[in-house]
């Protein structure tokens, strides 16, 4: 049995940010739940409470609408507090970038099992020390980098193994300055560091690649592709495996591991032309998927407020009122 975990941060635009939000907290439409396969309720940190909430499809729609109200506010003082910072040292201060960040604690068969198992033996207690380490893990983060997490979650409705997923800002709050996690080795190292450390007294083991680990462990044999390809140029390899990832997390597995296959053998055969056309044909086929993503989720609101709308017009008929 694989016995795994990693960490995987990325970076995110205004676009990406809605999609995770309504992901994470499943505020989707159900033409778009095709990454679950059970209805076991997920579990949502909440702060207010300092407790863990079971939670189902929008279950959490109040606070997921705020978090995007609050989206431009927090944009502007990430700017407002970097642009300071960054005329009295612009040492180390690139040009301002993305204010959000969403992120992935993710683990192989045996949290799905020890999950399963502690449900049907009604174990809370276990179950919590899984909640607590993961809502640790999160804290340490952050109080490392300097930035913030607006939410966490731990879900257990989707067809691979159960993982907490949340959203972060991007940036530390005292200088604005980027957290770097996604690109720079030495951050990504600590933050699986901190992992390992609430993770592995309940029995896990480091995990080998974080990239890979966050695509939902496509196969052994991925993996060892995926360590040959290290040797390559490390910007073809960032681009291979966000485009890995983004199909992984649109429940596209077939695709990325097609892509991996065809990405393989063009880099072995070194036909840069091929590779080339490979990596633009899947990148637009990644923007068009998510785009289409979105407007389900935009059509799905739609429906939901037009509902409602009726319903108020037909209570206030009832009532004998006029409603506009």
């Amino acid at each position: 049995m694989k016995n795994l975990l990693s960490v995987r941060f990325e970076a995110i635009n205004e676009e990406k940010f809605v999609a995770e939000v309504n992901h994470s907290l499943r505020l989707h439409s159900k033409k778009s739940t095709n990454n679950q396969e059970n209805s076991n309720p997920n579990y949502f940190y909440n702060e207010d409470s300092q407790e863990w909430e079971k939670y189902t499809n929008k279950n959490l729609s109040k606070f997921g609408s705020q978090l995007k109200k609050d989206y431009e506010t927090k944009v502007v003082e990430h700017k407002k507090v970097h642009n300071e910072n960054r005329k009295i040292n612009k040492s180390g201060f690139k040009k301002f970038d993305k204010s959000y960040s969403m992120f992935v604690f993710t683990f192989s068969e045996k949290m799905k099992v020890d999950l399963i198992k502690y449900q049907e033996e009604n174990n809370q207690q276990k179950i919590n020390e899984i909640l607590n380490a993961g809502k640790n893990t999160a804290n340490k983060i952050a109080k490392h980098f300097g930035n913030e997490i607006l939410y966490l979650t731990l879900h257990l409705d989707e067809k691979g193994n159960p993982h907490f997923q949340g959203m972060a800002t991007n940036f530390n709050k005292e200088n604005g300055k980027k957290l770097n996690i996604q690109t720079n080795k030495k951050n990504g190292e600590i933050c699986q560091d901190i992992l390992a450390e609430y993770f592995e007294p309940l029995g896990h083991s480091r995990g080998v690649s974080k990239d890979i680990s966050g695509a939902k462990h496509l196969s052994t044999a991925a993996y060892k592709i995926s360590q040959d390809l290290k040797k390559d140029n490390q910007e073809l390899e960032n681009v291979k495996q966000k485009i890995i990832q983004d199909l992984m997390e649109l429940s596209e597995e077939t695709e990325a591991k097609q892509f991996l296959k065809l990405f393989t053998r063009y880099v072995k055969s070194e036909a840069k032309p091929r590779l080339k056309k490979l990596i633009n044909k899947y990148e637009k086929s990644v923007i068009k998927k998510q785009k289409e993503r979105l407007s389900e989720v935009q059509q799905s609101t739609k429906e939901l407020l037009e509902k409602d709308q009726k319903t108020k017009t037909k209570k206030g008929n009832k009532n004998g009122t006029i409603t506009k």
